[in-house]
């Protein structure tokens, strides 16, 4: 989501493809990363796409997870929701915990009709691996509880995890928290100020200063973080 910089460290991040040589997949793929974003080439989605198809039908799970994107963003390729999920549950077939987050966000927010426990396990599973996007949407299925048993407090709990994992998203609402006084929190505009200064913090250290609170809260409001 915001954190480019992980994610663009994620894309460069090669591993072992079934069905062709170690230095074919790695070519194949990192020329793909290269047309996504215009390294040493012209921008091209759709060649991007191609190339991560190509990969993806060896079983290369990092392509499988970025073809799922694809389908997800409508860049390179028409948008199709659909074909994500199931690129998606190909990855998470070699243990992707990013394609195990990209799939909930997909039920959550896109397809809107899901099996609430397979939303959750799909959270708690990615959370060793990935625990600032996962606790950030534990925090939003408890708060809707979509996860069974669950409390505001523990929302809570769960966006202040995903904050101290660098979700700059968790310390923007853990602000916005404090500052109203939601999810049964007490207000305190001293807290509200620090998890603010903490988000503005993180977005200079991760080159993400044209990120702003405002903006940050509007995503929130819009996607149903805020009530």
């Amino acid at each position: 989501m915001l954190l480019i910089k992980k994610i663009i460290l994620f894309f460069l991040t090669f591993i072992f493809s079934l069905n062709v040589s170690s230095g074919e997949a790695e070519k194949i793929y990192n020329e793909g990363i290269q047309y996504l974003f215009g390294y040493d080439v012209k921008v091209n989605p759709k060649k991007a796409c191609d190339l991560f198809e190509q990969s993806a039908n060896t079983g290369y799970v990092l392509a499988q997870y970025n073809l799922g994107h694809c389908y997800v963003k409508g860049k390179g390729r028409e948008v199709d929701i659909d074909k994500a999920k199931y690129w998606y549950l190909k990855a998470i077939k070699q243990n992707s915990s990013k394609a195990r987050i990209a799939l909930a966000y997909l039920y959550l927010f896109d397809i809107g009709s899901f099996n609430a426990n397979e939303v959750v396990s799909l959270l708690e599973d990615a959370s060793t691996d990935e625990p600032q996007y996962a606790y950030f949407l534990l925090g939003y299925v408890c708060h809707k509880r979509i996860k069974p048993n669950c409390t505001d407090k523990k929302a809570v709990d769960y966006y202040t995890q995903a904050a101290y994992s660098v979700n700059l998203l968790s310390t923007i609402m853990l602000s916005y928290i404090y500052e109203y006084g939601i999810y049964g929190v007490i207000k305190d505009q001293e807290k509200a100020k620090e998890w603010r200064e903490n988000f503005e913090y993180g977005a200079s250290l991760l080159g993400e200063e044209g990120q702003t609170y405002e903006s940050g809260v509007e995503y929130l409001k819009e996607r149903g973080f805020i009530d």
